[in-house]
């Protein structure tokens, strides 16, 4: 049997973990609760916080930053702080978890450990993403994976630095406890109806115009690609906005390719697919990221994907040569060559978009959510249940 009472430090979470969380709650039921904190802490949770059947506690804290400035932004790694809750004892007190699940490192996590409540933690950085972590706090991540039962990890990589970092046992970790929003299937059905690619060959790059996701260098590896001589035409649509938007615009006005360039800037969620829908192969230039859902998305609706090698998921979710390509954002001849092999043999996208399409179908919630239950078999005490891929396919009436 699972624990019938599990409690989740989630001190920041955005939409896309609300379907997992849910379908923990279809199978623990009322004694399953988060414990979050208010929207002030982080707009990414505003939307967030009013979704979900789950219960959920909001709290007030006091949030302190060490560092004098985003180091997270700046793609130089994870920003360091302390989030101080003083109810949060009291709460965990009243609500007698028989396991506690938290999210990372941080003070939240420390308290369940001091504590003595059975610990999960869900984790998702790599040696990349933590290549600046102090030894003062790398020293507390050990202690605390010392006195953890069992862990979630978003991805191999991330099971790579608990392992070889942190110490943690290999049999402990349950990998992928996330999912993305699938393709709307009008949309997938229209990618499909194109059996072969017409020019221009459409690139694509969603995220944030900062140095952090690495559209400076998107915009020299074109510089580079539109020097050769091809066969096709191709465009680059940057879907997104951010405090690095005018700079970059001033590069390509630079390097002679704004007629190539499309500054799309913020779209609506509910209209991004379409754009997808009407692109031919993702583009990732990151230099940080831990495991960027946008890459999952974009495969679920059958896109080719070129990613760095600095985004945690590129292990998990691109098959070299198969649905895509790994390469280096700071070698743009690289990526230009990545990019060229497309635009040269556009009969391998449908191929490729279809061997994505695959991939990204077992990122589903369900699954996500059966990795987070057998890792609370396994804290509880339960070993055989940890292993058996506990079913959610009957919600638990509450």
């Amino acid at each position: 049997m699972l624990a019938k009472r599990v409690v989740f430090l989630l001190p920041a979470y955005a939409t896309y973990r609300v379907p997992v969380l849910d379908r923990v709650f279809d199978i623990i039921g009322r004694g399953f609760s988060v414990l979050t904190l208010q929207k002030r802490y982080n707009t990414i949770s505003e939307l967030a916080l009013d979704m979900g059947r789950f219960p959920k506690t909001i709290l007030k804290s006091l949030v302190l930053n060490f560092d004098s400035f985003n180091v997270f932004d700046e793609g130089m790694g994870s920003s360091a702080r302390a989030i101080l809750t003083p109810r949060l004892p009291l709460i965990l007190f009243s609500l007698k978890p028989q396991v506690v699940i938290s999210d990372g490192f941080g003070s939240w996590t420390i308290l369940a450990a001091l504590m003595g409540y059975p610990l999960v933690i869900f984790w998702e950085g790599t040696n990349h993403t933590e290549r600046n972590i102090r030894s003062w706090k790398q020293t507390i991540r050990r202690w605390i994976v010392s006195r953890t039962k069992a862990f979630v990890a978003n991805g191999t990589l991330a099971q790579q630095y608990l392992v070889e970092t942190l110490g943690a046992k290999a049999e402990t970790i349950f990998l992928g406890g996330m999912c993305a929003g699938s393709a709307p299937q009008e949309w997938v059905k229209q990618l499909e109806s194109a059996v072969q690619p017409e020019p221009p060959i459409k690139f694509l790059f969603c995220g944030q115009l900062v140095k952090r996701k690495g559209p400076h260098h998107l915009l020299r590896a074109v510089a580079n690609l539109a020097q050769q001589s091809l066969p096709h035409g191709f465009e680059v649509v940057l879907l997104g906005d951010g405090e690095d938007r005018q700079m970059l615009e001033q590069l390509a006005a630079e390097l002679k390719i704004a007629d190539r360039i499309n500054f799309l800037g913020f779209v609506p969620p509910d209209k991004t697919w379409e754009i997808y829908a009407s692109s031919h192969i993702f583009v990732l230039p990151t230099m940080h990221d831990n495991w960027p859902l946008v890459v999952l998305e974009a495969m679920s609706i059958g896109l080719p994907v070129l990613l760095s090698k600095y985004a945690g998921s590129y292990a998990d979710l691109v098959e070299e040569g198969q649905n895509g390509f790994v390469f280096d954002p700071e070698d743009h001849n690289q990526l230009a060559t990545a990019m060229a092999f497309y635009i040269n043999h556009p009969e391998q996208i449908p191929t490729h978009s279809n061997h994505s399409k695959i991939l990204s179908q077992s990122y589903t919630a369900e699954h996500a959510a059966n990795q987070i239950l057998k890792a609370v078999a396994l804290a509880s005490g339960h070993n055989r249940a940890a292993h058996a891929s506990p079913s959610i396919s009957t919600p638990h009436s509450p």
